[in-house]
């Protein structure tokens, strides 16, 4: 069934908007200065965003189309000589789909199961990025987001739901700035911090519309606004097969044609 897609600026383009941004950052840094690891440090913002609003969404898309993203991705870093898997976040994504709402039913008819199921999903979150991007990790986010969007479902107080926001800020941090990144010193702080910050900001987001906005707006900000919010899937495909063939072609460090290797 087609969606219903407002011809109005939303709030949720504002955010994909931001998400884009700072994950088109992170993989400047990723794909042409891997040595150079600030790019990453405030790529770190983009993350949340993404997880956050695979829970907080109504719906679960698993469409053939996003299969078939996963697949072009795998494709060109065969070409590219870069390794097959982890699998793209694309991957954890659509797996945490079919993972949430079974999760969450659970936990709604097994409320003691939250916090066990939280332990579960950070413990297991380093062997499961093996095979695919950021681990099981991503979880956390998407239950953060869906309890956001039915937290009566739960009977969660603000002071739980805040507890529960706060353990999923300081997991994501420890994982990022310690395990899955060399960032030195510095570089941790400032990266742990903005998630954190990113991790405040998501529990005030709300769906709305903003009319006055749009209209204010040039045409071409408005308009590429809605393009990042509305098309953020097909634009993190195009722009990492972009990305790898011009590593590729100006022989940035880890790239090489057809270098095929599993990890």
């Amino acid at each position: 069934m087609k969606k219903n897609i407002t011809s109005t600026l939303t709030s949720y383009d504002l955010l994909k908007t931001f998400a884009v941004l700072t994950m088109v950052v992170d993989h400047i840094g990723a794909n042409f200065y891997p040595d150079d690891m600030w790019w990453r440090a405030v790529g770190r913002m983009s993350v949340p965003v993404w997880l956050f609003l695979i829970g907080y969404a109504n719906g679960r898309d698993l469409s053939p189309f996003l299969w078939a993203g996963v697949g072009i991705l795998v494709v060109t870093n065969f070409v590219v000589g870069q390794a097959i898997l982890p699998l793209c976040i694309l991957a954890t994504i659509l797996v945490s789909r079919m993972a949430l709402n079974p999760i969450m039913n659970h936990i709604k008819l097994n409320p003691k199961s939250l916090y066990p199921i939280v332990f579960a999903v950070f413990v297991l979150c380093i062997p499961v990025s093996i095979l695919f991007d950021y681990g099981s990790g991503v979880l956390l986010f998407a239950m953060m987001g869906y309890l956001a969007r039915h937290r009566a479902d739960f009977a969660l107080s603000n002071r739980d739901y805040g507890v529960f926001v706060a353990i999923v800020g300081l997991s994501h941090v420890l994982l990022q700035v310690q395990f899955f990144f060399p960032f030195d010193n510095l570089q941790k702080i400032v990266a742990g911090a903005a998630i954190l910050f990113v991790t405040w900001w998501l529990t005030l987001f709300k769906p709305n519309e903003y009319y006055d906005l749009d209209e204010k707006l040039p045409t071409f900000i408005s308009g590429f606004l809605k393009i990042c919010g509305r098309k953020s899937l097909e634009i993190y495909i195009a722009h990492l097969v972009v990305f790898k063939i011009m590593a590729l072609f100006l022989g940035v460090t880890g790239f090489a044609l057809f270098d095929f290797h599993i990890f």
